[in-house]
């Protein structure tokens, strides 16, 4: 704001013309074209028209000139066109009737910029970290439960660094209304699937059922910082049976937690990565289990897990060059339990499968009420490391 009055405010208007409002939403551009080549820098009427973006229609009178700057902002995939039309150096957007000369960010553009931050409908873009600090890759994630009173909300972070990196993480969780309603801090420990270059923390909440904004922040004291954000919906559960979001794991426990324990905190993997010839181990919760006569509940689990590897080749070459498919991993098992709530703990072995992106799907099975209910998870299986000889 403070570059955008030095440079476009009129004392005299009181004022900053068109071009402060798009240096505040959204920087200083890539490129300024003044009267670029091809671009309609005269009025004109009726048929004659071909950019409207760069024209102003009069009903009667001759054209005027006008002069037009064009601002290319390419990592949003965005051109602003502007008009001097009083020729006194004061910019406005063009005039049209047939659509909204307001700029606006291409939405795929947007989304692969993962140090910007934009507001609703792209209406501006702003720098995720404050000036002077380098970017620090956070990977996240966010899962939602349902505690004794209220659901629960869990969040993961984690880091590439060493065992001699001290880093620090921090939450934040606003309402609907934007109110702060959980703020933590803590210093990142080793990951249990690799303690050597990878670090997390993890958080958790007890909260009313509504809307959420969850933030992540890690740094460290060398100037570097990384954001993760995340949106939660938490709803009361309903009185049949119900899954908890499915928690992608660091390694095996060997255990399920009995009904009455307190609650579980999952080894943090929030790339969901599995290494290798390790096993995928997931973390999730059934909730509202229907007693039997003999007052324990029983239920079926059926996990299934498919490739989501898309074959980027043309589609000609897919129909005569077609690749084999990767086939899927299934299993059924049936338990019992001694209350309505299971927290459960998954293995499956993926030694057949090839490295790639993958899709895990539980489906539960209440054999006493015969409701059921379905979640997925979505991880990467990577390759296995290399061996010397």
């Amino acid at each position: 704001m403070a570059h955008a009055y030095f440079l476009y405010y009129s004392p005299k208007r009181r004022e900053w013309d068109e071009r402060g409002e798009v240096f505040v939403r959204y920087g200083p551009p890539d490129a300024v074209d003044y009267n670029p080549l091809g671009a309609r820098v005269v009025n004109s009427r009726g048929s004659t028209l071909q950019s409207p973006a760069n024209v102003m229609l009069f009903a009667t009178g001759p054209a005027y000139p006008a002069n037009v700057q064009v601002w290319t902002y390419q990592s949003l995939g965005m051109s602003v066109t502007l008009q001097d039309r009083l020729l006194s150096e004061y910019y406005l957007l063009p005039i049209t009737s047939d659509f909204d000369p307001d700029p606006a960010p291409d939405p795929d553009s947007l989304a692969r910029r993962a140090d910007a931050l934009a507001t609703a409908g792209g209406r501006g873009v702003f720098h995720r970290l404050p000036p002077g600090i380098r970017p620090l890759p956070v990977e996240g994630a966010v899962a939602r439960f349902q505690g004794e009173r209220s659901p629960r909300l869990l969040a993961q972070a984690e880091v590439a660094a060493g065992p001699a990196d001290s880093l620090w993480a921090e939450w934040v969780v606003l309402d609907s209304t934007r109110t702060e309603v959980a703020r933590a801090r803590r210093e990142l420990s080793p990951s249990a699937c690799d303690a050597t270059t990878r670090r997390v923390a993890d958080f958790a909440a007890d909260l009313p059922p509504g809307s959420y904004q969850v933030g992540l922040s890690v740094g460290d004291g060398r100037g570097r910082r990384g954001t993760f954000r995340a949106l939660a919906e938490l709803a009361a559960g309903p009185a049949e049976v119900e899954l908890s979001d499915i928690v992608v794991s660091c390694g095996p426990p060997g255990w399920s937690a009995p009904a009455g324990a307190s609650s579980v905190r999952p080894e943090p993997n929030p790339g969901a990565r599995v290494a290798g010839g390790d096993p995928l181990t997931v973390y999730f919760e059934i909730y509202h289990l229907s007693p039997g006569e003999d007052g324990r509940a029983r239920f079926q689990y059926v996990y299934t897990v498919r490739s989501t590897a898309r074959d980027p080749r043309l589609w000609i070459q897919r129909l005569f060059a077609p690749r084999p498919s990767i086939p899927e991993i299934s299993a059924t098992r049936t338990e019992e339990n001694a209350g309505p709530l299971r927290r459960q703990f998954v293995s499956v072995p993926l030694h057949a499968l090839p490295p790639g992106p993958y899709r895990l799907e539980i489906q539960v099975r209440d054999l006493i009420s015969d409701a059921e209910a379905v979640r997925t998870a979505d991880f990467v299986k990577a390759p296995a490391p290399a061996t010397r000889d």
